[in-house]
């Protein structure tokens, strides 16, 4: 209930109180507005609903919680490091740790041996790990081809140019952290591994609140008058289409 309250906190401010992007440029703080209408609007829900559930012993919303917290961490790194020290600053590292130790302690306080035997074998497990594993490939390939084809060139990426920023903290965090982890759980899924079950849905989870925020972001700064590639929102869409497919298809298949 913190966490989520906190999240709040930080979405309501800095849709309504303009001192909190004040010193950011015109782009980057439009897409701040629009992460933030993501986080008041399906985040915060979502992280009151899922953890009461979690708390009367839902395996299903536990693993959407885990989901969730995933995006939190990811979502608060890019504010914590990237948004000019302000009045929101103390919040941003709040939601931060606070949805780190979160991850850690709900994730090594649950019996995961069980949820591996809970789950129904099906065609959704190899489905799932198949879909983590493509489309971390396909991100590789089309950041890879914004971060190189910019660096031979001796250019910087529109995107950076755009928000003011030194570098882009997605591609930061997607080529660090977070598509290494889909390909490691895909890997684990497919070979039957217990963190593979456990992880396979909180990644599409995650996965599906972040194409939500940047959707959001493109259509936000779409209306601000910046010229937009509409093919990234559009294949965003797809992806949020097909992971919230797989994720209740996977969810079906485990006792509640």
């Amino acid at each position: 209930m913190l966490l989520a309250a906190l999240v709040a906190v930080s979405a309501i401010g800095g849709i309504f109180w303009p001192a909190v992007y004040s010193k950011e440029t015109v782009n980057f703080a439009a897409q701040g507005i629009a992460q933030d209408w993501v986080n008041l609007v399906i985040a915060t829900p979502l992280l009151v609903i899922s953890g009461f559930l979690a708390y009367k012993k839902s395996q299903r919303a536990y693993l959407v919680w885990l989901g969730i917290l995933i995006y939190a961490i990811y979502s608060f790194i890019v504010y914590a490091f990237t948004v000019h020290f302000g009045i929101m600053f103390p919040v941003y590292l709040a939601i931060l740790g606070l949805s780190f130790y979160l991850f850690l302690l709900s994730l090594f306080s649950y019996d995961l041996d069980s949820l591996k035997k809970d789950f129904h074998e099906s065609w959704s497990r190899k489905a799932v790990a198949s879909t983590l594993l493509v489309t971390s490939v396909l991100f590789y390939l089309l950041w890879g081809k914004d971060i190189f084809s910019n660096l031979f060139a001796g250019t910087v990426p529109k995107s950076i140019v755009e928000t003011g920023l030194p570098t882009n903290p997605i591609y930061v965090l997607d080529t660090a952290f977070y598509l290494p982890g889909l390909i490691i759980t895909g890997i684990m899924l497919l070979r039957q591994k217990k963190f593979g079950y456990v992880f396979a849905a909180p990644f599409l989870v995650s996965s599906m609140l972040l194409a939500a925020m940047i959707i959001a972001i493109y259509v936000t700064v779409a209306k601000m008058g910046f010229a937009v590639e509409w093919s990234l929102p559009i294949g965003f869409s797809v992806i949020l289409l097909v992971y919230g497919f797989f994720l209740v298809s996977y969810l079906k298949n485990l006792r509640a």
